[in-house]
């Protein structure tokens, strides 16, 4: 994956840093009284840089994959180790140009440079409460401690979203690569974010399918802000193509396991994604190393073994 260090007018990035404090809040949910939401809080300081060898790691997306119905400690474990999502007021990541820009009724005194039309779009500052539905509330509310600007946060339902959705574009390219046709809900849930791709009891064919794969891929790409940059390399001038943050390098991965197919494939066990050590043949089910050693192989033997036994006595 290319270098995510770049800028369009060669001057160094925003670094890619872990944030230097992550942790886990609970506040009661806006939509389900009984019910929590739970977010991830972390400090605007940042703290371990990611190097350029792990922003390549393939471990990267497959970890991120695995988030998609995993519990909150998981995704806290994984914030700390790769970085946070940098959601926006939004719920998107940051580097997306917002669409509608912001007028005096969320900029009360219309203060100059803090909530106009911005891009990359703004971050949600302070300390989450409970029943706070204005993103900017929060700064504007005299009751909140300045201290509480230096963090930010953003929802663990959102990280499952993305992850779910990555897994989902996974699940029915491989579909597609094997001669499969994808299981609807997966369609669904890859090409959710394309108004009116899929309305109620539309069938798509496999053309139509590949083009709600590429027009989501394309989307991920915009909203992660993937650009050409170009930047100094002693005194070579070199182009490159990347972003800046963590969101950047997972749809530039997600990008390039859905283009190479060398790169990454879907465990036929689990359903996560693995890079093999050799290419396996498309019309084979594929199993990750974890799944072969749990013994998934010999399970799908005895499994396939007895229902032919079934059919056979049926008939």
């Amino acid at each position: 994956m290319p270098s995510l260090n770049t800028h369009p007018l060669g001057r160094p990035a925003q670094e890619w840093c872990i944030p230097s404090e992550i942790d886990l809040d609970r506040i009661p949910s806006e939509t389900a009284p009984d019910s929590e939401d739970i977010l991830l809080v972390y400090s605007l300081n940042s703290g371990t840089r990611v190097s350029d060898k792990d922003q390549r790691s393939p471990k990267l997306l497959a970890e991120f994959v695995a988030l998609a119905s995993a519990p909150p400690e998981d995704i806290l474990a994984f914030a700390r180790t790769w970085g946070v999502l940098k959601l926006c007021i939004h719920d998107l990541p940051r580097s997306h140009i917002p669409s509608l820009p912001f007028t005096d009724t969320v900029n009360p005194g219309n203060l100059p440079g803090l909530y106009g039309p911005s891009y990359p779009c703004y971050i949600k500052r302070g300390r989450p409460k409970a029943g706070v539905s204005d993103p900017f509330s929060l700064l504007l509310d005299p009751d909140t401690d300045p201290a509480s600007w230096a963090q930010s946060f953003e929802a663990v339902a959102m990280w499952r979203t993305f992850a779910g959705e990555a897994k989902a574009i996974l699940e029915v390219t491989n579909d597609l690569k094997r001669g499969h046709r994808p299981k609807e809900p997966a369609i669904r849930l890859a090409g959710h974010r394309i108004p009116n791709c899929l309305p109620p009891r539309f069938t798509p064919t496999i053309d139509e399918i590949r083009k709600i794969i590429t027009d989501v891929l394309n989307e991920w790409i915009c909203m992660a802000g993937i650009l050409p940059w170009v930047h100094l390399d002693q005194k070579r001038f070199l182009m490159t193509i990347g972003g800046q943050h963590l969101f950047a390098a997972l749809a530039l991965q997600l990008v390039s396991a859905v283009c190479q197919n060398r790169k990454m494939i879907i465990c036929d066990e689990c359903q996560i994604p693995y890079t093999p050590t050799k290419r396996p043949k498309p019309e084979n089910r594929h199993y990750c190393p974890r799944c072969r050693k749990s013994g998934a192989v010999s399970r799908h033997t005895s499994r396939v073994y007895r229902q032919k036994q079934t059919a056979k006595r049926r008939t």
